[in-house]
């Protein structure tokens, strides 16, 4: 392998280490109101009243936890020199699958309380509220997902490559 993918796999895993970090800090901050000297930090759910509670950030935050190790454990098998490795392939599968939950959870969780909820009147409401970030993110994971079988794909063209030779 080339020792620049290695080197920028080795960079990349470093500022994903570093950046989750820093998020799941302000994340925990903001949710325990911790104060750093005068400064507070604040977070609050995207739909606000509409239906978003406090729990469904935690778990949002939870499986992009999740996404982020088997993300950093494919960087650390390229820095290790497996490229199309059957291991690289699967955890950046992984990783995708896992990204994929936390962007379907975040799309669906502010149904939950509106569906939760008992009726007022004759009729349920329930309110859909399609925000296009998510969607966005659901179809990013999604080519991730694609991403994943090329590289499988990829990984059996260059074991068939290396039978010939």
């Amino acid at each position: 392998m080339q020792p620049d993918i290695a080197r920028s796999a080795r960079r990349l895993r470093i500022g994903v280490i570093v950046a989750f970090t820093v998020i799941v800090l302000l994340y925990v901050a903001s949710r325990f109101d911790f104060r750093l000297g005068a400064a507070t930090i604040h977070s609050r759910p995207r739909f606000g009243a509409y239906g978003s509670a406090p729990w469904t950030g935690d778990v949002i935050l939870l499986l992009i936890i999740v996404a982020g190790y088997w993300l950093t454990e494919a960087l650390r098998e390229i820095t290790g020199g497996g490229l199309f490795t059957s291991s690289v392939v699967r955890r950046f599968r992984l990783f995708a699958s896992w990204l994929l939950a936390a962007a379907l959870f975040g799309f669906f969780a502010p149904l939950i309380p509106t569906g939760a909820a008992p009726p007022a009147g004759p009729y349920r409401r329930v309110l859909l509220i399609v925000d296009i970030r998510d969607l966005l993110l659901i179809g990013v994971t999604l080519l991730l997902l694609l991403v994943a079988r090329m590289f499988e794909r990829a990984r059996l063209i260059d074991e068939e490559n290396r039978e010939i030779i």
